[in-house]
């Protein structure tokens, strides 16, 4: 599990540090600061059925969408996303470095293995352009922890039924869990 301070980097230029981690609190939480170079951080619509989202702005200018309306927020600004909430995390679709806080309430064990997997790999140079983890990945992570987490756009139940076969594509085209 992760925990405070634990902090690493991307050969792009991102960083990532935990301030808590539910390591530090049973699950209660994850609470972290990312920096995103310019252009970087983009991920999937997505939705979250086991916990809530909150994001502030330290520097620079974050874009995101909120159920597929995009809106920029700049220093000092935060936005939250209750559970159930079909959003985009923040990333920076600007020419300047952006610098946010997270916090995730309470922390799933998948959220703390897409973590594990993110750091692992920005260290091995595996991440996509974006320097986020792959859908492939995400679909392993997703069937491995019991995740809630969805694609925006697909029916809930549809995801489910498919759930086992992307596992399986990404078990057979060599993606793996983060090391323990």
């Amino acid at each position: 599990m992760l925990k405070t301070v634990d902090s690493f980097s991307s050969a792009r230029g991102s960083r990532f540090t935990i301030i808590e981690g539910p390591a530090d609190n049973d699950g209660a939480r994850l609470v972290w600061e990312r920096v995103l170079p310019p252009d970087t951080g983009k991920d999937q619509p997505h939705i979250h059925a086991d916990c809530d989202e909150r994001f502030e702005v330290i520097s620079g200018t974050a874009t995101m969408q909120v159920a597929g309306v995009t809106k920029t927020l700049g220093a000092g600004e935060s936005i939250v996303f209750p559970r159930g909430t079909a959003h985009r995390n923040p990333y920076n679709a600007s020419s300047s470095e952006l610098a946010f806080r997270g916090e995730i309430t309470p922390c799933p064990p998948l959220i703390d293995a897409f973590v594990r997997l993110l750091r692992e790999q920005w260290q091995s140079g595996k991440a996509n352009s974006q320097d986020q983890i792959s859908m492939l990945d995400l679909l392993l992570l997703s069937h491995a922890y019991d995740g809630q987490t969805y694609g925006a756009g697909p029916p809930i139940w549809l995801q489910k039924a498919t759930l086992p076969l992307g596992m399986m594509v990404a078990r057979a085209t060599g993606h793996r869990l983060p090391a323990d």
